[in-house]
């Protein structure tokens, strides 16, 4: 009777920590997917960001964006 009782207690402590174990599991498959979401997103922000070629003024020597009106102080 005894033996019974405790194979119930250990199979119910089993069972409990299984489900334990697959929310830890599940919590960590979410987070996860969730930074990789985010990194997907900072690269494509990146990405959108590009670089301009500058254009030297042959009056002045300052540097401008290729296309943009440029005013000379001197």
């Amino acid at each position: 009777m005894l033996g019974k009782i405790l194979v119930a207690i250990a199979l119910v402590v089993g069972v409990l920590w299984l489900m334990g174990m697959a929310r830890r599991v599940g919590v960590a498959r979410d987070t996860a997917a969730r930074r990789d979401a985010l990194s997907q997103q900072h690269r494509a922000r990146k990405a959108e960001k590009r670089t301009e070629d500058l254009v030297r003024c042959p009056n002045c020597g300052a540097y401008h964006a290729d296309g943009l009106s440029h005013r000379c102080e001197g």
